[in-house]
């Protein structure tokens, strides 16, 4: 009986490993930077130049590549943290509380509000809107992407030709191009995800 549940143990890890090999095979080795560590199917078994390392507390999956160590903490709701997705890769997480009264006061003193506002990357945030934006927004540095998840709203951007309004609802994206001057009017409460190139952010009265 031993043996018999034994060799089924085996059969199923093997099967585990062939699966992450299988894996392996269909995602870039750029893009596999983290990989569970399931009965036994170590990663140093499946990408050269990835080593596990012990997770540090339940649900977190550290994974060692090229000497970058790259960690993921358990689910997190965008509610109330920002993702700061880092030129290189990385994707450190920041709290939403008081982030941009810190940001617009142009002294940063914690450590997330500064990551973002020194450094070279996108914002990822999750966004509730009641009103209208109070100001015209412009990023020299980068595009922005804007996704309705609930609600309505138009995304005013102001061109050499005049103004022009893009209507968005629940599950439509839009653009805004580099360095264009836009605000947003809200047409019905809702949320949206905004992915920003945020450096050198500008703003201006409406």
């Amino acid at each position: 009986m031993r043996a018999a549940a034994q060799q089924a143990d085996e059969a199923d890890e093997a099967r585990l490993e062939l699966g992450w090999r299988k894996s392996a095979r269909s995602v870039p080795r750029f893009g596999l930077k983290m990989l569970h560590d399931l009965r036994g199917a170590r990663a140093s078994q499946l990408i050269p130049g990835v080593r596990q390392t012990k997770p540090e507390r339940r649900g977190m999956i550290v994974a060692e590549v090229g000497g970058m160590s790259e960690t993921r903490a358990d689910p997190f709701k965008l509610d109330d943290t920002y993702v700061f997705l880092k030129d290189g890769g990385s994707a450190p997480l920041v709290p939403s509380g008081g982030f941009w009264q810190e940001l617009m006061s142009g002294q940063p003193r914690s450590a997330g509000v500064a990551l973002v506002a020194g450094g070279t990357g996108w914002l990822l945030a999750k966004y509730s809107i009641e009103r209208n934006s109070q100001a015209w927004e412009m990023h020299p540095a980068g595009d922005e992407l804007l996704t309705m998840l609930a609600g309505a709203m138009d995304v005013v951007l102001e061109r050499a030709d005049g103004e022009v309004t893009v209507s968005l609802v629940s599950g439509e994206t839009c653009v805004v191009p580099r360095g264009m001057w836009h605000r947003q009017v809200v047409r019905e409460a809702g949320q949206y995800l905004g992915i920003t190139y945020g450096k050198g952010t500008q703003h201006r009265p409406r």
